[in-house]
C-alpha cells in the first residue's frame, strides 16, 4: 500500500509515515523507503507527470512547474512597483484635480496626440517669448548638464540676446562643455553664484555712487 501510494501520489516520505502511523512497527520504515523509492522512480519514469496534476490540468487549473517557480522567485515586487504618475491631494476641487492630470499626461501626447502636443507647445513658447520681449529687463540662467536636454531655453536666450536684453549665464558645469551658441549669447558668463552675487553687488554699488538728480 505505501508502495502504491508512494507511486500514484509520488510523495515517499508522506507514504512512510503514514504506514508507521497505522502499524507502529519501526521495523517496517526500512523496507518500505526502498519500496518508495523504487516505486516512485519506475512511476517517474513511465508518467513523468503526478496524476494529481494531471488531473488538475484536466479541470483548467495550469500549476507553475519547478524550472518556472525558480525563476519566479527571483522577481520580488519592488521591482515590479513604479511611482504614482500624479499625486491629488484631498482638498483640490475636481477642476484642479483635472488640471493637474493633465499637465502629467502632457509628455505622453507626443505620442497619443501630436497636435494637441503642438499646439500647448505652441503656447508655451508664445507666452515665454512674450514675456521676455514685454516684462523682461534681464535674463539670469543657470546652465547644467540637465538643462542642455531641452532646447527652449537656448531659443529664449537666443531671442533675448536678438532683442538686446541683458543675458546673464551661470554655469553649473565646466565652461568647456557649454554650448559656444549660448555663450556667444550670453552678456556676462559666471562659473558660480557667489562669483555673479559679486557681479550684481559691484553694479548696485556703482548705481548707489551715482549723484542723484
Amino acid at each position: 500500500m505505501g508502495a502504491a501510494f508512494a507511486g500514484i501520489v509520488r510523495a515517499p516520505m508522506t507514504s512512510v509515515l503514514m504506514i508507521f502511523e497505522i502499524t507502529r512497527d519501526y521495523s517496517v520504515i526500512v523496507p518500505l523507503m526502498i519500496s518508495n523509492l523504487v516505486s516512485l522512480f519506475i512511476s517517474a519514469r513511465l508518467q513523468p507527470q503526478p496524476i494529481y496534476e494531471v488531473l488538475a490540468y484536466q479541470d483548467g487549473i495550469h500549476l507553475p512547474t519547478a524550472e518556472a517557480r525558480s525563476q519566479y522567485g527571483q522577481h520580488l515586487v519592488v521591482h515590479a512597483m513604479r511611482p504614482p504618475a500624479v499625486l491629488l491631494e484631498t482638498t483640490m476641487t475636481p477642476q484642479q484635480a483635472l488640471e493637474k492630470v493633465s499637465a502629467s499626461e502632457f509628455r505622453a501626447w507626443k505620442q497619443s496626440d501630436l497636435g494637441r502636443f503642438r499646439r500647448t507647445i505652441q503656447k508655451i513658447i508664445a507666452y515665454d517669448l512674450d514675456l521676455i520681449e514685454h516684462h523682461c529687463d534681464a535674463i539670469v540662467c543657470y546652465w547644467d548638464q540637465y538643462a542642455g536636454r531641452g532646447a527652449g531655453t537656448q531659443g529664449e536666450l537666443t531671442f533675448a540676446h536678438r532683442m538686446g536684453i541683458p543675458v546673464y549665464l551661470i554655469c553649473g558645469m565646466p565652461v568647456e562643455h557649454v554650448s559656444g551658441w549660448l555663450l556667444g549669447c550670453a552678456t556676462e558668463v559666471f562659473s558660480s553664484f557667489e562669483q555673479f552675487n559679486e557681479f550684481m553687488n559691484s553694479k548696485l554699488a556703482a548705481l548707489d555712487a551715482l549723484p542723484s538728480s
